[in-house]
């Protein structure tokens, strides 16, 4: 195995894990109660599971000749595969709606902090150049009702205008989707054409490296069958076929000598015994 394979063995790895992690948060989304989200999100599990090993074992189904199996469990594939998809690409686009919606939040309190603080900061421009403020020395020193009311207006003003530039330190002025925003400016599409594309690419992505990843991984790492081994040479045509003389019988070199029969392993070198009578034996 190459450093190469390693490599990709452990990205194949994680994005497993994450397409799982993608199907399991997309099933527990769908439960009403913790029991049914719980079942749910393991029945995504186990068909992300399935969608990552049918094809290996229908490959391998077919190299055996179970041809009946191997259909099944290339049929069985596309379902688990196709729920995956769904599941992936759910849980992607709500991820994605999810955070533009915070942005979008945020962006929208900013605009609301700049135009109270544009107008609380009109208003005491207004207020610093009428008479009661100059009479009460900018509100420090208020006599009658009539300027106590107004430098208390005053002084709430002030105190809106400061929270409103509270807000502003601690908002954004960027927009909820910048990449959509860019991919729409180049291509000339809306924002929502664009965030849908951001949302599937992804999770189709990862699904279906998911899903061909193993089969491509194993079949470069198995090894070889015996339609693989070289073939024996074939004499050509005209050629005549070369015998090859047993190791027990030696070539037999000479013109007029009998050739030479190979003797069985299994034969004595010598003849057998005869057996002889002795010679004092009675006739």
């Amino acid at each position: 195995m190459t450093v190469a394979s390693i490599w990709a063995w452990i990205a194949m790895l994680v994005v497993t894990a994450c397409t799982m992690l993608f199907n399991a948060r997309f099933g527990w989304s769908l439960g009403a109660t913790d029991l049914d989200r719980a079942g749910l999100a393991a029945f995504s599990v186990a068909v992300d599971a399935l969608k990552c090993s049918l094809l290996v074992l229908a490959a391998d189904a077919w190299r055996k000749r179970a041809i009946t199996r191997a259909t099944t469990l290339f049929l069985l594939f596309w379902p688990c595969l196709a729920y995956s998809l769904t599941a992936g690409v759910g849980f992607v686009a709500s991820t994605r709606d999810a955070t533009t919606g915070v942005r979008q939040g945020t962006a929208d309190t900013h605009q609301r902090a700049q135009s109270a603080y544009d107008r609380t900061s009109a208003s005491l421009k207004i207020a610093e150049g009428a008479a009661n403020y100059s009479q009460t020395a900018a509100c420090t020193q208020p006599k009658s009702k009539l300027q106590r009311e107004f430098c208390d207006g005053v002084a709430s003003l002030r105190d809106e205008q400061a929270a409103a530039a509270q807000k502003l330190d601690q908002g954004t002025t960027g927009s909820a989707d910048p990449q959509a925003k860019m991919f729409g400016a180049i291509l000339g599409l809306s924002a929502e054409q664009i965030a849908f594309g951001l949302a599937l690419l992804p999770a189709v992505l990862a699904e279906l490296l998911s899903a061909f990843g193993f089969y491509g991984l194993v079949g470069s790492a198995a090894p070889a069958t015996a339609s693989n081994k070289p073939a024996e040479a074939v004499p050509e045509v005209g050629e005549p076929p070369k015998h090859v003389l047993p190791a027990e019988t030696p070539p037999n070199t000479s013109e007029h000598s009998p050739p030479l029969k190979a003797r069985p392993a299994s034969a004595s070198t010598f003849p057998p015994p005869r057996f002889r009578p002795p010679l004092n034996a009675p006739i």
